[in-house]
This record gives structure tokens, C-alpha cells and sequence, in this order.
């Protein structure tokens, strides 16, 4: 490639170089570790790097990282470093579909860096590519469509380092999700076919549906006003990433996820119209990473700046006089997508109606299609500098007039906070108003560009944390006491020993409870009674996503909530951890039930000796009808969760009789298969306190036999007298059409793509001997 047309390139590539300098330089890694030693159980009880216990600096961002997708991503490829699919994820939920959950990203080719590094450095890289290549496919779309390369280039470093980019960088699904945007537009402007399918697929399985959602239309609206109907590569794309997308809607489709309530939606995730100053203005309200964020809602939902100087340009594109069809395409979409995620009287009633992906996301997910909107108008409105310089001056005095009612307002608050983030964007505005109007021509694009870098490089290393590897999950006393005993033991913290959610995925140690936006809803109804022993019929935002055994405080909370005991105990919780903090006396842990195994630095584990057993043989079934019959009989005192079962009545069940020489013994237990030898002189119901979505397969002596529902939410299954193997087997039927499909589509795609390279060589040939 010839020097004038991959500097480009090499120059985003150096940028990139510059926002993730503490990696590149200092081997620092852009994770969330300080959140995770200063705020996290067990963590911010030990010292570490020198620090007192907790006092670790912390942003205090990217929970979700440490408490689903680090955890998640982790698992999935060990599952597949052993060999197996990672279907399942027996650690969280008492158990929880792994892939189908789309986060865990299993699919994701770029996983590929995770069989060639450690994880942490493979995940780290991963996170470094999410900019690196998104400047990449966002110059190659926008000097496609006609902006010139240093208006490209400003806005491919608006797109990726922008407010809305910086805010979910570190999530790792997020923008990768996203950054395939820019080449989707590109395959459709070059009716690339093929690559626009592989585009397609790589977006939706990066990791977030909702996001994939969003640029799938936007691509298809573009895709129709363009009049460049590519509905086979959109198809193809979409038949690639079946594999991924028919186990997730199965999956949804089985889940706890309802629509926000209303109200939620109205006062949380849309932006109210005074906010916009954010556009210009990011840190105006505070910024959460230093503790100065003082609104309500979350700082993240109102994510809309491309930096100051991105916007500068983008309005100078805007107020000019000049109508190509793209910088109209751009402005309508921007101005679209800010009518659905600012609230105005037309949201308002818009999401008075329960509309799917809308109404169970967040709108403000949309404002990444508005970042790549102003983008390019930030490209669009370079170029319109360059011809007339006078459109500039009217975006500036448009700019400059906001930032004045911004003083103004920030005065009137008497908000050091504002006043500071006011006096940053005020210079950088100079800053760019007179790199602009008085340096020379030949180096205004790189000043211009140097203005832009400052500014943004200057809000991601305020809100992103960069730790040292020795900060990402590293070893406690605690979960290494819990490592070495019994796989499918579970633990639970009381009061202010509870433990982060989905964390002991991380160790492999099971938990009753977890964190997930597609959890199963029959678990999580299950799991509800532990509250008043009641079953949940409905989900809130509360409990849409987090399923948890009822959460306790103080010395006699423990033992006077009989529901959460008897949930504890069916669930094979072994061992209930307690801290120094909750002083907690015989009256909290009785010693008829609980049991001292294991102390340290303030930790103290207890054995609950009267757990029931993670699977046993029984003959006592008794069948249930409705959910009100299953409380009664399930929470009653006389029930005894050890060798009795309840039974949908949808499942028939024949006479069982005792069989006081029964035995059981566990063969095998992996995520996705568990594997029982079992001796009876009589039938028996083998029963596990493992979650079951209705895709569990049992088989006994390698002959198909159907799984019951058992305990409303877990799996049981009759075993005939006689000594047999017993497996139960999770490969989803959903998932096996889908790998047919994807399997179709990839044989399509090859055979067409091979038969147009042919015909292309077969035409060149032609020409040559023409010639």
C-alpha cells in the first residue's frame, strides 16, 4: 500500500496508541480492578498494592464487567479450551444458559486472542481493538462517501472516542457490537454482498442484542434510501449468526425480562431536554468517576457529546446552504433518533405503549446510531470549512452562544463543578476557533486534530481505570477455602458477607443467586419465595435481572425467616459465610444448624447441617396443580426438602415404592452434562437442585428419557430398578437448528462468493486477451 494512502491508517493507529498509552507503555490493563479490591466482598476486607483494606482509588465504574461479562467470557472459553460448548453456566442461578445469554460473546471470532493469550491480555487487546478498528471501518465508509481523508479522520476519532464510546469501552461488547456499523454502510455503498454478511454476523454475536438491534435497522433504513437493496447479505449475515440469535430469543422468551415501567422510563432513560448541554458541554453535571455526578439518573443514558469540537463541525455542516443526500441522511437521522431519546410530549405518549426492544432496553442505547450521525456530519462539515469558511463562523456563533447560556447557568447554580467543566469547554473552543481562523491552511487538519485528540483523551482517562494485572480477580483465603470443597456445593453471604453476584463464576463455585437481563423466570419465581414464601407472579426492574435469595441483617433475621431457611436448604446451600461486622451471636447462626468450619481475618464459614442433599433417590412425589397448592405444601413445616419432591401435574407419574438399599453416586459433573450411577430394587425418582429451561435431556443407560419438572423450577427423572448410568445432557434443540442454518448459510455464502471470484477472473481474463 502506497505511503499517501495508508498514513491514514497508520496516524489512528498512533492515536490509538495515545488514549491507551498506560497499557502500551506501563502494562497497566483497562479493567475495573480498583472498583473490585476498594467495593467488593472479599476483597475490600484485605489489603493490597499497599492500600488499607478498601481505600484502594476507585472511578467506580463497570460493575456489569466484573459481575457478568468478565465472569462470563472467562467461562466460556474454558469450556471451549476443554473442548466442550459453552452452553451452560452451572455457577450462577443454580444454574443459567451461557451461551444463549448473548454477553458471554462465546461466538465472537475475535476470541481468537483468547487461545493465543493469557485471558487478561486477550481481553485487555480486545478492548484496545474496539477503537482501533472502528477508526478504521468509519474512515473507509466516510471517504467512500466522498469526505475528504482528514475529514475522515476527524470523524472516525469522534465516533470512537466520543462520549458514548468512551462511557462503554470497557464493557467489551458494547462497541465491539457497534464499531461493525461503519463497514455494514460501506459494504452497502460498495454492494459488497459477502462482506457485508460477515459484517452482519460479527456484530451480532459481539455481545449486546439490543445494540445489534439498533444497527441492524439503522443499516436496513439506510440500506433502503440508499436503493440499495442487499436484503441477501443482511440475510446471509443474519443466517451466519442463527447459532447465536435463535438460542437467545429462546432464551428471552423464557426469561424474567418485562418492559421498564413507564414512570422508570420517563424520569431515567430519556434525556430531559435540559440536558442537551451535555452535547457540548459532557461534564457539566459532574462525571461519576470523580464523585461529582450530582443529577439522579445515570450518567451514562446521556452520553451525546462527540467531543466539543466534533459538534463545532457537525453544526457547521448542518447550517450549510450545500444538500448532498448523505449530510441530509445523517442530520434527519440525529434529529431522529434525538425525538426518541429526549423526552418531549411526542416520548412521552410514544412510550405509553409497551414496545418491544424499547421498552425492555434503554433508549438511550440509540444514542450510538447518533454518534456515528454527527460523525460523520463532524467529516461532512470539515470539508465545508475548507470551501467557505463563512458556514464556520455561523456554527461557531451558534456554539458560542450555548456555551454563554452554559455560563450563565452554571453561575446561577453556583456549581464549582459546572463552572470548571464550563471553563474547559470554553478552551477549548478558543482552542479550536483559533487553530481554524488564524493558522495556516496546511496545518489547521493537524492542530484541529490535536485539539480534538486533547479534549477527548482527556474524558477517558477521566472515566476509565487502568490497574496493574495483580488487581484482576486475584486470589483470597476465602475462595480458596470454597474451591477446594465439593463442586456442587453452594455458598451464601448473610448481611455484609454478601457476595457480588456472579463473581464465583470467575472460581467455579456455586451460587443460589445472580445476575443476568435474560435469567430464567421459573428460577426466579422460585427463588422470590425466600422472601415471604410466596412465589412471584410478576417482575419489576428490581427483579427482572437479579434473582437472590432474600437478603438478611441483624442478629435474629436469619433464623426468623423460615421461607429463606427452607429455600437455603433445598438448595443445597452448604455453607452461609458471615463478617466480624454482623456481630452475630448463637441466636443468628443456632449451633443445631449451623456449624463453624473455617475463620480468617474476619470471615467465618458455617456449615448448614440440615442442607438438604444436591440429588437424591426418593419415592415420595407428591404432584401439584397450581402455584398457590406448590407454596402451601413446599413452605409448610412438615415438608421435608431432603427426600421429597413436588411434581407438576402436567407430568404423570406412577406408583412409587421405598427402597431402603437404594444408592446414587455422581460419575461426572461439567457444565453442560451431570452423570449419576444409580442401584434400586425399585423405581425411583432421581432428583437435582440444578435449574432446568426445559432443554435438559435425560438419558438412562444411553436410551432418552423425559426430564420433570420438580420443585418448580429443577430437574428430576424416574430410574427403573436396577444398577443404570443416568446423564443429564444439555444440547438445546434450538441450538442444533441453528447450527443448521448458520451451517446452510455458510455453504450458500462460499459457493456464491467462490462462483463470483471465478466469473471475476474469468472477465479479466477476457479483457486481457481482448487487448
Amino acid at each position: 500500500m502506497k505511503l499517501n494512502k495508508c498514513w491514514p491508517y497508520l496516524l489512528l493507529t498512533g492515536i490509538t496508541a495515545i488514549f491507551f498509552y498506560k497499557t502500551i507503555f506501563f502494562g497497566l490493563l483497562p479493567f475495573p480492578g480498583d472498583l473490585l479490591l476498594s467495593e467488593y466482598n472479599p476483597w475490600r476486607h484485605a489489603s493490597y498494592d499497599g492500600y488499607y483494606p478498601g481505600a484502594i482509588p476507585s472511578k467506580a465504574q463497570y460493575f456489569d464487567v466484573l459481575r457478568e461479562l468478565y465472569p462470563w467470557k472467562h467461562l466460556a472459553i474454558e469450556e471451549m479450551k476443554q473442548g466442550r460448548l459453552p452452553l451452560w453456566n452451572p455457577y450462577n442461578f443454580s444454574g443459567n444458559p451461557l451461551l444463549a445469554n448473548d454477553q458471554s460473546a462465546a461466538l465472537y471470532p475475535l476470541n481468537i486472542l483468547f487461545f493465543l493469550l493469557p485471558f487478561d491480555i486477550a481481553w485487555s487487546t480486545l478492548v484496545i481493538l474496539q477503537p482501533l478498528l472502528g477508526s478504521f471501518f468509519f474512515f473507509l465508509f466516510a471517504t467512500t462517501i466522498g469526505i475528504t481523508p482528514r475529514g475522515a479522520i476527524l470523524g472516525a476519532i469522534a465516533f470512537n472516542y466520543g462520549s458514548f464510546a468512551n462511557v462503554w469501552m470497557e464493557f467489551n461488547t458494547v462497541w465491539h457490537t457497534i464499531l461493525w456499523l461503519p463497514l455494514i454502510l460501506w459494504c452497502i455503498e460498495k454492494r459488497k454482498t459477502f462482506l457485508l454478511s460477515v459484517a452482519v454476523f460479527m456484530s451480532a454475536t459481539a455481545g449486546h442484542p439490543q445494540d445489534f438491534l439498533y444497527v441492524l435497522g439503522f443499516s436496513l433504513i439506510y440500506m433502503i434510501s440508499r436503493r440499495r437493496l442487499l436484503i441477501t447479505g443482511i440475510l446471509g449475515g443474519l443466517g451466519l449468526a442463527a447459532v447465536q440469535i435463535l438460542p437467545t430469543i429462546e432464551l428471552f422468551l423464557k426469561s424474567a425480562r418485562v418492559p421498564h415501567d413507564y414512570q422508570f422510563i420517563m424520569s431515567n432513560m430519556l434525556i430531559p431536554p435540559w440536558q442537551l448541554i451535555k452535547m457540548f458541554v459532557p461534564d457539566f453535571f459532574g462525571n461519576p468517576a470523580t464523585k461529582t455526578y450530582f443529577l439522579q439518573d445515570t450518567y451514562v443514558s446521556g452520553a451525546i457529546s462527540i467531543g466539543l469540537v466534533g459538534v463545532l463541525l457537525a453544526i457547521t455542516a448542518i447550517v450549510s446552504r450545500s444538500l448532498p443526500w448523505h449530510r441530509k441522511f445523517f442530520l434527519w437521522s440525529a434529529f431522529g433518533i434525538l425525538l426518541l431519546t429526549v423526552r418531549t410530549p411526542l416520548t412521552e405518549l410514544f412510550y405509553r405503549f409497551p414496545i418491544p426492544i424499547l421498552s425492555t432496553g434503554s433508549p438511550s442505547r440509540m444514542l450510538s446510531l447518533f454518534a456515528i450521525s454527527l460523525a460523520v456530519l463532524t467529516g461532512i462539515g470539515w470539508d465545508t470549512l475548507s470551501k467557505n469558511p463563512k458556514t464556520f463562523l455561523r456554527g461557531a456563533a451558534i456554539v458560542a452562544c450555548i456555551l454563554i447560556a452554559g455560563w450563565i447557568t452554571a453561575l446561577l447554580l453556583s456549581s464549582p463543578t459546572s463552572q470548571r467543566s464550563m471553563l474547559l469547554a470554553s478552551a477549548v473552543f478558543v482552542a479550536g476557533f483559533l487553530a481554524i481562523i488564524f493558522i495556516p491552511k496546511k496545518l489547521q487538519a493537524p492542530v484541529v486534530t490535536m485539539v480534538l485528540v486533547t479534549e477527548l483523551l482527556f474524558a477517558f482517562l477521566k472515566f476509565n481505570p487502568f490497574v496493574p494485572r495483580s488487581f484482576v480477580f486475584p486470589p483470597h483465603p476465602l475462595w480458596n477455602f470454597l474451591s477446594s470443597q465439593k463442586l456442587t456445593d453452594r455458598f451464601w453471604g448473610y448481611g455484609t458477607a454478601q457476595m457480588p453476584y456472579n463473581v464465583s463464576t470467575y472460581f467455579h463455585i456455586q451460587s443460589p443467586d445472580g445476575i443476568d437481563p435474560l435469567n430464567l423466570k421459573l428460577y426466579n419465581q422460585f427463588i422470590q419465595g425466600s422472601h415471604n414464601g410466596t412465589i412471584a407472579r410478576t417482575f419489576t426492574r428490581f427483579t427482572r435481572s437479579d434473582a437472590f435469595i432474600a437478603p438478611g441483617y441483624g442478629e435474629h433475621d436469619l433464623a426468623q425467616n423460615p421461607s429463606r431457611l427452607r429455600i437455603l436448604d433445598a438448595l443445597g446451600v452448604r455453607f452461609v459465610i458471615d463478617r466480624i461486622e454482623n456481630a452475630a451471636t448463637a441466636i443468628t447462626f443456632p449451633p443445631d444448624r449451623f456449624a463453624p468450619v473455617w475463620k480468617d481475618d474476619g470471615w467465618t464459614v458455617f456449615e448448614n447441617t440440615k442442607v438438604a442433599p444436591r440429588y437424591f433417590l426418593t419415592h415420595r412425589a407428591v404432584l401439584y396443580r397450581t402455584p398457590e397448592e406448590f407454596e402451601r405444601l413446599f413452605f409448610s413445616p412438615d415438608f421435608n426438602v431432603s427426600d421429597t419432591v413436588l411434581i407438576s401435574i402436567q407430568d404423570q407419574l406412577p406408583l412409587l415404592q421405598s427402597d431402603p438399599t437404594k444408592q446414587i453416586k455422581l460419575l461426572r459433573y461439567t457444565p453442560s452434562q451431570v452423570t449419576f450411577e444409580t442401584t434400586t430394587k425399585q423405581l425411583q425418582l432421581l432428583y437435582l437442585s440444578d435449574a432446568d429451561d426445559g432443554n435438559w435431556r435425560a438419558e438412562i443407560d444411553g436410551i432418552s428419557s423425559p426430564v420433570l419438572r420438580a420443585n418448580w423450577s429443577f430437574r428430576a427423572v424416574l430410574v427403573p430398578a436396577g444398577t443404570h448410568t443416568i446423564d443429564f445432557l444439555y444440547l438445546p434443540k434450538s441450538f442444533l437448528w441453528a447450527v443448521a442454518i448458520s451451517g446452510i448459510t455458510l455453504v450458500i455464502l462460499l459457493v456464491a462468493a467462490g462462483a463470483t471470484t471465478i466469473r471475476t477472473i474469468q472477465q479479466t481474463r477476457s479483457q486481457k486477451f481482448l487487448q
